[in-house]
């Protein structure tokens, strides 16, 4: 063999080692061992995708989020489109389902102003942002407006006067009192005249006005949101055993995660912070409506409302109403699962009614077991 030959065989060779170490390396890395281990936990070390699916376990259930666990740290991205099913991620490596869940868990959040849209044009949930549609509460601040608490003088309804705005404790605290009252804008708006009224379409034509002018100003307001993108955290467990404390039957995992919108009783929290002169508005449409058994002036009372619930003040009580925010989740895995879907043999865990929570095995025979 002469110099050259030999020269080039002993690159070759070499280039060949180091990319046998640099590929063992990374699956070591990756997997935490150059061999696939007989079982897998949450604290299995390396780095393992896991979904979260929803409606069962079988090819056309859907993705809810990917959870990447990686040498104990955890980070979720929530999915949004309905169509990124079992039966799809089934065919995909890692880096795609990470790649795929970042972009997803964006529109997660770009797509809240079209939720928002959407409750307001009576439509259905889009996708999987529920934080809106799944919040009966919050529902209600969007739709009804504020709930408005206040105390006047008189107990009488011939007598009644409200002059001050309270807060909900406040309210609370006080509620059994004839002289405290509680009303959204809804409320108020549709109580201010008589049931028999002639000019019953104005005040309905009223209350529609008002509702668009708060929707209009919650999605004004949201333009100055800005995405609040997930961060690798810790992850706790709470293990429960059987009776004789070896075997773990159920375990909780606590995490933070992430919701769009803020807590339902956020627009109240804001009314605190109108001008005097706005609260004042506020309290003559109400005792305006408390008086609506007696003479009642509609077009007087239409422009009453008008100027309490003008810009100013949905302005000031739908800022932050719309603002991602992190909290406190809490999951309990019941039972261990496996189950194949096309080529892909899924592992994990029964995390909930028609809710898993599974991962891809690395061989048919690998299973999941509850991380101790």
């Amino acid at each position: 063999m002469n110099k050259n030959k030999k020269r080039y065989t002993i690159i070759g060779i070499v280039v060949v080692a180091l990319l046998l170490v640099i590929g063992i390396g990374h699956h070591v890395a990756k997997n935490g061992g150059l061999t696939a281990p007989k079982t897998v936990s949450l604290k299995t070390p390396g780095e393992r995708v896991w979904l979260r699916v929803g409606g069962g376990l079988q090819k056309d259930s859907s993705v809810q989020y990917v959870d990447v666990l990686k040498n104990g740290k955890f980070i979720q991205y929530a999915m949004f489109d309905k169509d990124i099913t079992l039966g799809k991620t089934s065919k995909m490596s890692n880096s795609e389902l990470i790649r795929l869940a970042k972009k997803q868990d964006r529109k997660y959040f770009e797509e809240s102003a079209a939720e928002v849209r959407a409750l307001r044009d009576g439509g259905s949930q889009l996708g999987y942002n529920d934080d809106l549609m799944g919040d009966d509460d919050l529902k209600a601040d969007f739709n009804q407006g504020a709930y408005l608490y206040m105390r006047g003088t008189g107990s009488d309804p011939d007598d009644l006067h409200y002059n001050q705005l309270i807060t909900y404790d406040q309210y609370k605290q006080e509620k059994n009192s004839p002289e405290v009252n509680k009303a959204t804008v809804k409320g108020l708006i549709n109580s201010g005249y008589p049931q028999d009224n002639s000019e019953f379409n104005q005040i309905t034509q009223l209350d529609k006005e008002i509702r668009n002018k708060r929707f209009s100003w919650i999605l004004k307001n949201m333009k100055n949101v800005k995405y609040l993108a997930p961060k690798w955290q810790s992850l706790s467990y709470k293990n429960i055993t059987d009776d004789s404390g070896n075997d773990i039957t159920t375990q909780t995992i606590r995490y933070n995660t992430i919701i769009n919108f803020s807590e339902s009783g956020t627009i109240n929290n804001n009314i605190s912070k109108l001008s005097d002169d706005q609260k004042q508005k506020i309290l003559k449409v109400a005792n305006d409506a408390q008086g609506s058994h007696r003479d009642f002036n509609t077009n007087k009372f239409i422009s009453d409302v008008r100027a309490a619930f003008d810009d100013d003040y949905f302005r000031v009580v739908t800022k932050g109403l719309v603002k991602p925010r992190t909290f406190s989740q809490t999951r309990t895995l019941e039972k261990t699962v496996h189950q194949r879907i096309y080529d892909s043999n899924y592992i994990g865990y029964k995390a909930g009614d028609e809710i898993y929570m599974v991962t891809k095995a690395q061989n048919d025979n690998q299973r999941a077991v509850f991380a101790k």
